[in-house]
């Protein structure tokens, strides 16, 4: 067992409670230095992880570094763009991190819990990855709290739209080109995330595809559920 992995998770945790209790005690805090400082964060944390995590298990292997290798780096490569954007279509961007803001506290700890039971091998003293979507879950909870934006069912369904419009890119890439972007494998070996739940490509699309809808609308659903009760 690596207690590596512990460690940052319990300091994560630690980090967590501390950026909520500055957003919720400190006042009069500059919404735009706050936004970009968590961007940036996020940014050099994923940075950190593709040179310190992934480089040393993988080396520069682009199925592990693209943006599209799975939907947390896409989301941080939105996070970078967001950054040099305006406000109107900053705040675009911000509407579509919403849909994934508690999914991403739970990831945050999800796999490092599973590289602390698998004994994974650690190749540094701190796991930039736990960080990397912590941060991303204090930079959904502060625009939500601060009425950065307001997300409305209209917007949910655009959001939604788009990635049904992004999985479909993916799997057409992933099947030319025998790739699992977005943790998505339908050729060969078919699998979901490396785990092979079913033989059937198709019946692993399906699942794929209804597993991110109910992340999405479970997200939407607490987001409006902090907002009718703050």
């Amino acid at each position: 067992m690596n207690l590596m992995y512990l460690i940052n998770m319990i300091v994560g945790i630690i980090y967590i409670i501390l950026g909520l209790y500055i957003f919720n005690k400190c006042k009069n805090l500059n919404d735009n230095l706050i936004l970009f400082l968590l961007s940036l964060i996020i940014v050099i944390a994923y940075i950190l992880t593709i040179l310190f995590s992934i480089k040393p298990a993988f080396g520069y292997n682009m199925q592990f570094v693209y943006p599209i290798s799975n939907v947390s780096p896409f989301l941080f490569t939105l996070v970078f763009i967001s950054i040099f954007l305006s406000s109107k279509y900053k705040h675009i961007l911000y509407k579509f991190f919403i849909m994934f803001w508690i999914a991403m506290l739970i990831a945050a700890f999800f796999t490092s819990f599973l590289c602390l039971i698998q004994s994974f091998p650690s190749y540094n003293f701190i796991y930039t990855d736990v960080y990397s979507h912590a941060t991303f879950f204090l930079l959904t909870y502060y625009i939500i709290k601060n009425n950065i934006v307001k997300l409305s069912k209209k917007d949910f369904i655009y959001s939604y739209i788009f990635i049904l419009c992004l999985i479909l890119l993916i799997v057409i890439i992933n099947l030319i080109f025998n790739r699992s972007f977005f943790g998505l494998a339908l050729n060969d070996l078919c699998n979901i995330y490396g785990y092979k739940l079913f033989i059937n490509p198709y019946t692993n699309l399906i699942l794929y595809t209804l597993g991110l809808s109910i992340i999405m609308y479970g997200n939407y659903l607490l987001y409006k559920t902090y907002i009718k009760n703050k």
